[in-house]
């Protein structure tokens, strides 16, 4: 496989991770008299979420290099001076503004003003002394004028020209929005990672897999959506409870974007690194529990039991 063809492209250049995705989007027939509408909706939900600025500690630094080193060994250079120099800049920023807050205080407390004094207090911690970089991410769009997407990809790698990333906007009955890889790579992954889900999902950043998402959201959900199943394509397991974690979520992940589609944060981002420099799936930590898996099961198939029960009802 010849490098470039990845339908998802990560660069670095002076402090900022540029992040290419290259997307076919498909409308099924149900929602075809809104195609541009859900096309804008994909667009810029992946935007939204995947446009960051994030600070960088010895972790971050550590999974970035080994991302260079494995994927752009000619940028390393740049990134340690780069690096260097941001620290630099923010811990002269974080003296002057503590200083400032200092004088502030001691001038209040001559006054006698107590309360001014404990509000000119620093409010200043570790974080501030962290350089921070930017992941910038810029979407193009391939267009498919009556073309099969499927019958795109295929002569996209036969040609061995860049391959779009497939999504698929259709109505989804029984399941969620979600990622899969294609036909040839599935069955086989969970000898590569021994996780149940790769048995579906067999992730590597040359075949990030095809995303199929839901078209009865509402616009803002929908949006949420496709910035979290856009993580999963970035090498990103899910965090809240499913049934390959044994209903068991992640702590103190609420308001991570693989958990409840909120927001994208430093976690994710630096997992994303070791995701792109190893071409594995990365999860988060749990413990298999037999247990707790047959107790969510039951209480998932219950609930999707209601739910076909609801749909023939509403047919009716």
């Amino acid at each position: 496989m010849k490098t470039g063809q990845e339908p998802i492209r990560l660069t670095y250049y002076k402090g900022v991770f540029r992040l290419e995705a290259h997307l076919l989007v498909s409308v099924s027939k149900a929602y075809q008299s809104r195609t541009d509408y859900y096309k804008q909706l994909v667009r810029s939900g992946i935007q939204d979420k995947w446009h960051k600025s994030f600070p960088v500690d010895d972790q971050m630094a550590e999974a970035i290099l080994r991302f260079l080193k494995a994927r752009c060994p000619e940028s390393v250079p740049d990134f340690v001076s780069d690096l260097s120099q941001l620290q630099a800049e923010a811990l002269a920023s974080y003296q002057t503004r503590a200083a400032a807050q200092l004088g502030d205080y001691l001038a209040a407390l001559k006054q006698g003003r107590a309360s001014l004094a404990n509000g000119a207090k620093s409010k200043l911690d570790q974080a501030d002394l962290l350089a921070r970089m930017s992941l910038d991410i810029f979407v193009s769009e391939e267009n498919n004028p009556g073309r099969i997407p499927l019958v795109r990809f295929a002569h996209r790698v036969l040609q061995g020209g860049r391959r779009p990333l497939l999504i698929y906007v259709k109505g989804l009955k029984y399941r969620p929005s979600h990622v899969q890889s294609s036909f040839l790579r599935r069955g086989w992954g969970i000898f590569r990672d021994g996780h149940v889900i790769s048995l579906g999902f067999n992730w590597h950043y040359r075949w990030p897999g095809l995303i199929r998402l839901a078209g009865s959201r509402s616009a803002p959900v929908f949006k949420r959506e496709a910035a979290h199943e856009f993580g999963h394509t970035m090498g990103l397991a899910d965090a809240y409870v499913v049934w390959y974690r044994s209903y068991e979520a992640y702590p103190g992940s609420e308001n991570y974007l693989m958990h409840s589609n909120r927001e994208l944060s430093p976690e994710e981002i630096r997992m994303m690194f070791q995701a792109q420099a190893s071409g594995r799936l990365q999860h988060f930590p749990y413990k298999w529990s037999w247990e707790k898996f047959r107790q969510g099961f039951r209480c998932e198939l219950r609930r999707r039991v209601e739910k076909m029960a609801e749909n023939r009802e509403c047919k009716k």
